[in-house]
């Protein structure tokens, strides 16, 4: 982002793997496909989104996507929630909101999964947030990162 700022281009873009807007002014538009952003979810973005012409930029079932089994909430008999979100943006607000869809769901989980989410001072804000919201500590599984594969297995 400091190498757009400076403006070395006078057309910047970003594209299809950052769906996210920047909200940096010095970048014009953000090249997508209809499965990152699709046509009616327009309004949401602050850049013009030119869309790949082909069915996506992106595939959207990876290659190495492992076969669709039976549902985890039928094995383990409770709903668990996900998040694969950097825990650097993962603040105050974000926590409260999942802390009322955890109470919502009284038996439900919240599996963090990050690189470094298992160290020590993230772990210990989450949780510490999470025990003030009400939420056991227990309904928390902060898992490291891992491979694109071990990811999708489960």
């Amino acid at each position: 982002m400091h190498v757009f700022v400076r403006k070395p281009a006078p057309v910047q873009l970003a594209w299809a793997g950052y769906v996210g807007t920047t909200d940096l002014g010095a970048i014009y538009y953000l090249i997508s496909d209809k499965y990152s952003t699709p046509e009616d979810k327009d309004a949401y973005h602050v850049k013009t989104l030119p869309r790949c012409p082909m069915d996506g930029c992106v595939t959207p079932q990876p290659l190495n996507a492992p076969i669709v089994g039976p549902l985890p909430f039928e094995r383990n008999g409770y709903i668990t929630f996900y998040s694969f979100s950097n825990p650097a943006k993962i603040n105050e607000d974000v926590l409260t909101v999942w802390a009322q869809i955890l109470a919502a769901a009284p038996h439900s989980k919240l599996l963090l999964h990050y690189a470094n989410m298992d160290a020590i001072t993230v772990s210990g804000r989450l949780t510490k947030s999470f025990a003030a919201k009400g939420i056991d500590p227990e309904r928390l599984e902060l898992k490291d990162g891992c491979p694109h594969p071990e990811l999708l297995a489960g």
